[in-house]
């Protein structure tokens, strides 16, 4: 036992004898280990066997068997061979490695750059001064082990932080050739660089083929330069410039202008964006944002009573938000559109303001709070089209208990007053008192139902007349005099959500003239009958609904009744749309849905009964699994003075190239 004992020391002896000689001359010093070590003297080679290590400063070999010859030089290793040089990796079933010239040759492996950042070769050859050569090479972003994409090419030179520069490229999905380029080179880098973007293919029914090419320039740090060109075989070539600037944490700009010649209208069209942004803190932040052009894909989802189906061909937009104190902020904004409506009616307007807001204060016990905003405005619509707009609103509030009735005064002001201007000036003072019923509450097996009926007496002092272009103010619609509210609230109380009901109406004492909003010519005995319903049933399931009902008329100013299936909203919308001047009804609806683990499908659409057609329609269907996807879309808006009707199919691709992009440095 002994004899044997001395004998294995001995051969391990030799062996670290045998390679610390032979890498002395590479200056560096090495960690080998085995499961088994076996030697040949003669020849001066030693054999490792089974979980083989070979560490030194700048290179790492690991592999299930690794043959050292020191009389040739070489070192083989073979069996799942992992080969780190100087930081960069490559795999495989077999290595070559000359200890010499320090060239390594890898066979049926990768290069790994980065985890995502790899090529796949039958040759991987580590040449001197971090450069690579690859034979029958596939290039991918993918993650490790996926081969739907890839850029092939028989011979490709890598250069850690330089290119890869690819000979006679195909663009491959599976084994399948898309398209053929003679030269490409992309970064093969970690950093923001210079490069060529993954490039983007669609092919639609209205601009046929579509070929979407970028190229990125970084400039120091924080800045670049993103230069890109759209091909569409039926619509033409477009052209982008994009500029964007860090200045400094939570600082951004940017500016990007897009231009071409549309075959398809026979004119140019240009867009240009520009946008700043400094978020200093939550109390202190600038922002700015602009568009110039041809926004002929506007479109917006009705949301709280605004629909806006209105085209632009420029829009400006400009905030400064500075919270002053606890009580204080202030608001600087700047607003400009030209909006190009259905009916051809079009109009540009500007406003320019600064505005003041306080709250949180007390005064002999009361909450107060004071908003005041003033204005410039530029209104084509308007006789003169130039004018000031003053706003001045105050508020003061107090809850108290008499006896079983706990009661809420409310006292407010506010005024709106135009200059240079043929709009008719408006104020309002209300002064009211809010009586809370005591409460009847009943539980249920499910929920608990607490009901909270309500009178409000006071009185209100309006002059002027109601301007339809500035509706925002509704106060100012109805009639001067003594009124009285009554209604209910109810609330729904389940274990983990509430429902709320509400109804009220208005009566004056004093004048019979409620104006309709959506016929000034109109007039009602009483207010509207407001109410407002959300119920959430489950998680996934809610119902919710708006109503303001006219009994003059025997007819919904507004309702509004919005649903939630789990992915399915709908919304179905009956009232008067500002811009359009017309009252509709609409149903509109979108469906949002993860349909597996690669598929989702998007649905929306906007239903106008009257026009018995829709205004929007699209349906989206989305694959994607791991590095790569496809989009197919069908779009129509007939609500527009450029009417889209087309079916659209993009193939997605993973990018690192992306990375590169949005990595700012600061």
């Amino acid at each position: 036992m002994l004899n044997s004992f001395t004998k294995r020391k001995r051969i391990f002896s030799l062996f670290i004898v045998l390679f610390l000689f032979t890498f002395t001359v590479l200056g560096d010093e090495f960690t080998v280990k085995a499961d088994r070590i076996e030697t040949d003297a003669k020849n001066k080679i030693v054999y490792l066997y089974g979980n083989c290590l070979i560490q030194g400063r700048d290179i790492r070999l690991k592999a299930d068997k690794i043959k050292i010859d020191k009389a040739k030089g070489v070192i083989t290793a073979s069996g799942n061979v992992e080969f780190d040089k100087n930081s960069v990796k490559g795999t495989g079933k077999r290595l070559v490695y000359y200890t010499d010239s320090e060239q390594a040759t890898v066979f049926k492996g990768e290069l790994i750059l980065e985890a995502n950042y790899r090529f796949y070769a039958e040759e991987i050859t580590y040449l001197s001064g971090n450069k690579y050569q690859l034979k029958d090479c596939t290039f991918t972003t993918c993650p490790n082990g996926c081969n739907y994409w890839g850029f092939y090419s028989k011979k490709v030179n890598v250069k850690k932080e330089g290119y890869a520069s690819f000979k006679s490229l195909k663009f491959r999905v599976k084994d399948k050739s898309v398209f053929y380029l003679p030269f490409f080179i992309y970064p093969a880098k970690t950093k923001r660089t210079f490069g060529l973007l993954i490039p983007e293919f669609g092919n639609s029914s209205k601009h046929g083929f579509n070929y979407h090419q970028e190229l990125f320039i970084p400039i120091g740090k924080s800045q670049d330069i993103t230069l890109g060109i759209d091909y569409y075989s039926k619509a033409g070539t477009g052209t982008t410039f994009e500029y964007r600037e860090s200045f400094r944490q939570g600082e951004f700009a940017g500016f990007k202008v897009y231009s071409i010649k549309d075959r398809l209208i026979h004119n140019r069209r240009t867009m240009g964006e520009i946008s700043y942004k400094y978020y200093k803190s939550p109390e202190d932040t600038y922002q700015f944002k602009g568009f110039l052009g041809d926004d002929y894909d506007l479109i917006r989802d009705y949301t709280f009573n605004k629909y806006d189906l209105a085209m632009r061909n420029f829009y400006a937009y400009g905030s400064f938000y500075k919270k002053i104190n606890n009580h204080f902020t202030i608001t600087t904004s700047l607003y400009l559109e030209n909006p190009i409506f259905h009916d051809k009616t079009i109009y540009s307007s500007t406003l320019p303001s600064i505005s003041l807001y306080g709250e949180n204060l007390k005064f002999l016990g009361r909450n107060l709070r004071l908003k005041g905003n003033i204005g410039i405005i530029s209104d084509d619509r308007i006789k003169n089209n130039t004018y000031s707009r003053e706003y001045l609103e105050f508020s003061s509030s107090k809850y108290f208990n008499k006896s079983l009735f706990l009661v809420k005064e409310n006292l407010k002001f506010k005024t709106l007053n135009y200059s240079n201007s043929n709009l008719a000036n408006n104020s309002v003072f209300d002064f009211s008192y809010k009586i809370q019923l005591p409460y009847l509450s009943r539980d249920f097996n499910l929920f608990k139902n607490i009901v909270i009926p309500f009178v409000k007496i006071g009185y209100r002092d309006n002059s002027g007349k109601f301007n339809e272009i500035y509706h925002d103010l509704e106060d100012y619609i109805n009639p001067s005099g003594v009124y009285i509210q009554a209604g209910i609230t109810s609330n729904f109380i389940f274990s983990d959500r509430t429902g709320f009901f509400s109804l009220y109406g208005e009566k004056n004492l004093s004048s019979n003239n409620y104006p309709d909003p959506n016929n000034p010519n109109l007039q009602s005995e009483y207010s509207s009958f407001n109410g407002y319903f959300l119920m959430p049933v489950t998680d996934n399931i809610e119902f919710s609904s708006l109503i303001k009902y006219n009994p003059k008329t025997n007819d919904f100013d507004t309702l509004t009744f919005n649903t939630r299936l789990n992915n399915l909203y709908l919304t179905y919308f009956k009232g008067y749309v500002y811009g359009e001047e017309k009252s509709r009804k609409s149903l509109i609806g979108r469906y949002d849905r993860k349909l597996s683990r690669n598929w989702k499908a998007i649905m929306q659409f906007d239903y106008d009964f009257s026009l018995n057609d829709f205004r929007y329609k699209r349906i989206t269907v989305a694959y994607y699994k791991k590095c790569i996807g496809v989009n197919i879309t069908y779009q129509n808006n007939s609500y527009s003075t450029t009417t889209t009707n087309q079916f659209t199919v993009a193939l997605v691709l993973r990018s690192i190239g992306e990375l590169f992009k949005y990595r700012l440095g600061l």
